[in-house]
């Protein structure tokens, strides 16, 4: 009677063993699936991270000095233009042509530049 009792006791550990196993086996296996599917996110985004460093460097490249030259003078051909148009009045007034109201108000500045003769004129008095 002992032995059998034994032996049942020890079946039934048995069995508790294996479900136990088991159970350890799906932690694992749930576990690795988990880490698994992380990873490929975190790949994922790294990829994502490396286009968009990727897609600003380019930008920058595109952005040359010769750019920002070419954008600085359209800028001050506009305000020159812009210049001109609001100081005709006061040109008309003075007697002055418009290139000559401007010369003297943008002498010594880097507009200057942008009217011929201008930065060489002397002022008038």
């Amino acid at each position: 009677m002992h032995e059998r009792q034994q032996q049942a006791l020890l079946a039934e550990q048995e069995r508790i063993g294996a479900i136990h196993g088991a159970e350890l086996g799906r932690r694992q296996a749930t576990a690795t699936l988990e880490l698994t599917v992380q990873q490929q996110q975190l790949d994922q985004r790294l990829r994502e991270l490396q286009a968009e460093v990727a897609a600003v460097v380019e930008k920058a490249r595109a952005v040359s000095p010769d750019l920002i030259a070419a954008l600085q003078a359209f800028g001050d051909r506009a305000l020159a233009e812009k210049m001109a148009e609001s100081m005709a009045p006061l040109a008309i007034l003075g007697g002055e042509s418009v290139a000559e109201v401007l010369a003297r108000l943008l002498r010594g500045s880097p507009l200057a530049r942008l009217l011929p003769g201008a930065a060489n004129e002397p002022a008038k008095s």
